[in-house]
């Protein structure tokens, strides 16, 4: 599962336009993070979204609510090795 901190965003919406199915502006003008829509076809583009974003404010949470900032799935590969 993603999420946003908010705090951190700047809003620039980088995210927004690598994968607009799961990262839109709601009314507040924050992120908002549509895990529903993240499929195995969409993966690699939300984590480009996630890796790109210049505030670090994207992350990914494990399963043991963990969170992992600028999560990289090659780094992750390198560890598991």
């Amino acid at each position: 599962m993603f999420k946003v901190d908010n705090d951190k965003c700047y809003r620039c919406g980088i995210c927004t336009g690598i994968e607009l199915d799961v990262f839109q502006f709601n009314d507040e003008g924050n992120i908002q993070i549509n895990n529903d829509k993240i499929t195995e076809d969409n993966m690699d583009q939300v984590m480009t979204a996630i890796n790109s974003c210049p505030a670090g404010a994207l992350q990914m949470v494990m399963d043991d609510n963990a969170v992992r900032d600028g999560f990289n799935p090659i780094e992750n590969e390198k560890e598991d090795n």
